[in-house]
């Protein structure tokens, strides 16, 4: 016959058991219970206790009984409480009130390499023999450091910075624009500055066989407000001007510039009808200029009294002006 017998854990007041000679675990908590002078079993709930008892643990029926618990009744342990002391779970079974195991394994430490655009990519840095690879640290600091230019590269290349015009804002091919649309394409933006705005020169550094224009040798438009122009007050004139610089990266347009006296009568330029793109053939039909030679074309009014480009290199020496109408050149 067991003397164990059903009680409460005095730590956590859970249903455990206890034994009249010596301290049992609690199977809630583990404090032990400590040894019960009697051996009398907890009270049952009246919920648990139908027409038929169960068998107080390792005891039979009351004898001359011959009860059993009711049929399809049979009691197990109450709940919170796992299997009476002594008892077996059956292998390959888990015990129904005892905790699912929990993973004391830490996660592998790792770095963040930075990408372009604030990104990181994870790297674990464990060895394969379980401790910190030094070769994964020093690949990871080398990966950071190509990413890092790479970056840096890419936001050179693709990235306008904050403040200037895009190219693709524009319609024009990045770093090698065509000259003829680098000024037209402007008038939107000049407007969007002075309503009144008007194109007023063009400086061209480097224009080549193809028409386009190497940006990172110079390249210049300006527009001009001639309402602002005409302004007696100088805070106005102050801004008459706009300038938009050309760049590898964008198109630049900041800065107040203006006229030191007053302008009136400022009209717009007649359309060209011989256009940039017409002057650069005529010098590739005659051979003037050839794949990968440049000249630079400007137009300026304050430097002529006609509707010119003027064509200008310095080696092999070029000074030519061709007439808007119809690009003949004016001596």
């Amino acid at each position: 016959m067991s003397e164990y017998v059903q009680t409460v854990c005095p730590r956590c007041g859970n249903a455990a058991w206890g034994h009249p000679t010596q301290p049992v675990p609690c199977n809630t908590c583990g404090q032990p219970v400590p040894a019960m002078q009697a051996p009398a079993p907890a009270p049952m709930p009246a919920p648990m206790a139908p027409q038929g008892w169960g068998a107080v643990p390792g005891m039979g029926a009351a004898p001359g009984m011959g009860m059993g618990a009711a049929p399809g009744m049979g009691m197990g342990p109450a709940p919170g409480m796992g299997p009476a002391p002594g008892m077996q779970v059956a292998p390959g079974q888990q015990n129904a009130w005892s905790a699912p195991p929990v993973s004391t394994q830490a996660a592998p430490p790792s770095v963040g390499i930075p990408l372009p655009g604030g990104f990181k990519m994870p790297l674990n840095i464990m060895g394969a023999g379980g401790g910190i690879s030094k070769f994964k640290i020093f690949g990871g600091i080398a990966l950071a450091i190509v990413l890092g230019i790479g970056g840096v590269i890419f936001k050179m290349k693709f990235v306008t910075p904050k403040g200037m015009i895009s190219y693709s804002a524009l319609g024009l091919a990045k770093g090698k624009p065509d000259a003829d649309k680098a000024i037209s394409s402007l008038a939107g933006f000049a407007k969007k500055w002075k309503k009144d705005a008007i194109f007023w020169s063009a400086n061209f550094q480097a224009v080549g066989a193809d028409g386009t224009i190497d940006v990172s040798k110079g390249a210049e438009v300006v527009y001009t407000s001639p309402g602002n122009s005409a302004s007696r007050a100088k805070s106005q004139r102050s801004d008459s001007v706009k300038k938009y610089g050309f760049t590898t990266s964008g198109v630049t347009n900041k800065g107040r510039w203006g006229w030191n006296d007053p302008i009136e009568d400022m009209e717009a330029h007649p359309t060209p009808k011989c256009q940039i793109k017409d002057v650069i053939a005529l010098l590739v039909k005659d051979g003037t200029l050839t794949s990968g030679k440049t000249v630079r074309v400007t137009f300026d009014p304050k430097f002529a009294d006609y509707y010119a480009w003027r064509v200008l290199r310095d080696e092999p020496k070029l000074d030519v002006s061709y007439g808007w109408d119809d690009c003949a050149i004016i001596k």
